[in-house]
């Protein structure tokens, strides 16, 4: 009796997290429109394109492009749910309900990790993963139609069954099931290959050589197919717009074939500040360089500490948190996001150094005192990420993004739903949610170089971009909605071409006619 009361017991702390993180999921949930990242409104386009049968395609585009740029799992998931609802307002909403489910399974998977492999009790892995999966980062991407949820849970499953295949050597069926979660995790963001990578060289790490050969086949088998797509159309939109369209691929080896490898080492160093900024800003929520600095070394501390205890117990979690934040930092993008795409394992990992500290019993008395130094350290530091996590809440962070994109987007789709002529394709900013919202096929007014990572492009190479662009694409209106917009296409009829004639105006915007010579 006793024994099933402790299981009963297990088994409803096992799932506390994941009702509590509902609760909190559905109280942060919000009808703001996509659009205000360009993914998400993407996103809504390729599960759209999927859901209608037209294939894997940029329907926004003149010639519906084939999609290369964003991996099919998570489109061909809201696709499903697209098929449920056609109705785009209606979609959009189960679009965000589905993350807050993501965010259940994301809770469950992290009390299990704690408990399985790293040997908290039962309270305790249940607050800390209620913790890691309700936090403001996670609840931030929660609120977007953004595959980061998707891909969070996918990949703590899939840290929890290799888990259990690292302590099960001779079941075959098990391995398979983690291999495919981390096949599967890269099918929706690139940056899953991560965890790919973490489960074979822990396998080797172990001289599990055949199982390592098991786990490298099946990736390249459920990978194939997508890699094949895009070679096959790497080609299919314009060198100017592969940065927000094109293979990853194509985008980042010209980069390097135009910088050479002092461009990854600029893009490291950058990163690597910019992630310093945002991990001590978590624990030291203040605007002061000083307390913010202790903030960094206190956690690096504590990485370490946790970083022995992960390698002995949860070793694939660790080499992959390791491999994935290599990919960060060697990204040629604002790395912000890609952290709170993880943010429950950076949460974790820390933890894992507090409890190792609180569990060392030092012989000498230097060692005691730099023990009770760290403890009070790490106090303070959980006290500031406390603060910091209550600021958020009272403030709704996660409704901060779509909140100001509501506003910037309102008046384009109001002027073009007015202003533009039936059926033209138009050159505009946030060009993906335009068509999602208006029904007119568009173009972006931008290009994204990896090189605006460190500096803006300067006027000219704006303009020239705007032209390339228009050049490329039947567009016959241009929308502005700035003055630094305006003044680039001034700057890019001023160049020949193309010429930019004003045809109407409307509350934030202006609409010209596109006259190509």
């Amino acid at each position: 009796m006793e024994n099933e009361r402790r299981a009963w017991g297990d088994r409803l702390t096992d799932w506390l997290p994941s009702a509590a993180v509902i609760v909190i999921g559905l109280w942060a949930f919000n009808s703001f429109p996509v659009g205000v990242l360009h993914d998400d409104a993407v996103y809504v386009i390729l599960a759209k394109s999927l859901a209608t049968h037209q294939g894997y395609r940029y329907l926004n585009l003149p010639g519906a492009p084939a999609a290369t740029h964003f991996p099919p799992g998570y489109p061909a998931l809201l696709s499903l749910l697209w098929l449920v609802s056609p109705s785009l307002s209606i979609s959009i909403v189960l679009f965000k309900i589905i993350n807050v489910v993501f965010l259940a399974v994301i809770a469950v998977q992290c009390r299990r990790l704690l408990r399985d492999q790293l040997d908290f009790g039962p309270r305790a892995s249940a607050v800390l993963a209620f913790l890691a999966a309700a936090s403001i980062p996670v609840l931030i991407l929660s609120a977007l139609v953004m595959s980061e949820t998707l891909f969070l849970a996918i990949a703590m499953w899939g840290l929890v069954a290799a888990g259990r295949s690292l302590r099960t050597p001779r079941s075959t069926p098990m391995l398979v099931g983690a291999a495919a979660l981390a096949a599967l995790s890269v099918l929706v963001r690139t940056h899953g290959v991560a965890l790919v990578g973490a489960l074979f060289v822990a396998l080797l790490t172990y001289r599990r050589w055949r199982d390592a050969a098991i786990t490298a086949a099946l990736a390249i088998v459920v990978l194939a197919p997508w890699q094949l797509w895009t070679a096959a159309h790497q080609a299919d939109v314009p060198i100017v717009l592969q940065g927000a369209y094109g293979s990853y691929g194509g985008w980042i080896g010209r980069a390097l074939g135009e910088n050479g490898v002092s461009f990854v080492a600029r893009t490291i160093a950058s990163n690597v500040g910019r992630t310093a900024e945002t991990l001590s800003m978590a624990i030291a929520p203040v605007s002061a360089a000083v307390p913010r600095a202790v903030a960094l070394v206190v956690l690096v501390l504590l990485v370490g500490a946790g970083a022995r205890t992960m390698w002995a117990n949860a070793r694939v979690a660790l080499l992959f948190t390791g491999f994935y934040m290599a990919i960060v930092l060697a990204w040629p993008v604002e790395p912000a996001r890609y952290l709170w795409g993880v943010w429950p394992l950076l949460f974790i990992l820390p933890a894992v150094g507090v409890r190792t500290i609180w569990t060392w019993v030092p012989r000498e008395s230097a060692q005691r005192y730099a023990r009770l130094g760290m403890l009070a350290a790490s106090i303070a530091a959980g006290i500031g990420y406390a603060a910091g996590t209550a600021q958020g809440y009272t403030g709704r962070y996660w409704d901060d993004i779509p909140r100001a994109g509501a506003v910037m987007l309102r008046p384009l789709v109001v002027g073009i739903r007015a202003h533009a002529r039936a059926g033209e394709v138009i050159a505009t900013p946030a060009e993906a949610a335009m068509y999602v919202y208006t029904g007119h096929q568009t173009v972006p007014v931008y290009t994204y170089a990896p090189t605006q990572l460190f500096h803006d492009l300067s006027l000219a190479e704006k303009a020239d971009a705007l032209r390339e662009i228009l050049a490329a694409y039947p567009v016959s209106a241009l929308v502005t909605s700035s003055e630094p917009e305006r003044i680039v296409a001034r700057s890019a009829s001023a160049s020949g071409g193309i010429t930019l004639a004003p045809r109407d105006s409307f509350d934030g915007g202006t609409i010209l006619s596109v006259v190509k010579h």
